[in-house]
């Protein structure tokens, strides 16, 4: 037996393209399981992979820069959602931001944004910088991290 799945992929999409595909995939039951912004804000193309199944509630954004994507980030968890994909590009100064969020249980993911290389390395609650080895996040939650270019856009997987 072969099953069937109904998804549409593209990339290379600017933001306008991308939010009609929101618009009209979103109701028919598609879901986002991928999502990548890259390039330089204003100039900044989307690529994404949407599969019709069922699931929880879910919202999305894009196009928006750090401060937009805290405050819907603050409201999305105030809502009883949890970031599910996030994508970013530019430079750290003029960073565009997407991401998905789904409706449910279970603890928020520790998400940090702005990081520099001297930083790559998982908060922990304590301060002392004596610490050794890597540091970690509390075991309750699990972390995206995300790293932004300082001088030019880069992509990272």
């Amino acid at each position: 037996m072969v099953s069937v799945v109904d998804f549409v992929a593209y990339h290379d999409r600017t933001s306008a393209d991308h939010q009609a595909h929101f618009d009209d995939l979103f109701p028919k039951g598609f879901r986002m399981t991928s999502l990548s912004v890259y390039g330089a804000r204003g100039d900044e193309r989307y690529a994404a992979v949407w599969v019709k199944r069922p699931g929880p509630d879910w919202s999305a954004v894009h196009g928006v820069n750090g401060a937009g994507y805290q405050a819907v980030f603050d409201n999305a968890v105030a809502l009883g959602f949890k970031p599910v994909l996030l994508a970013a590009s530019g430079s750290a100064n003029d960073p565009v931001f997407a991401g998905t969020f789904v409706q449910g249980p279970g603890p928020v993911p520790l998400t940090t944004a702005g990081l520099r290389s001297r930083e790559r390395t998982t908060p922990t609650p304590s301060n002392r910088k004596d610490e050794a080895g890597p540091r970690r996040a509390p075991e309750r939650h699990p972390v995206v991290r995300l790293f932004l270019a300082r001088t030019r856009a880069r992509y990272a997987p």
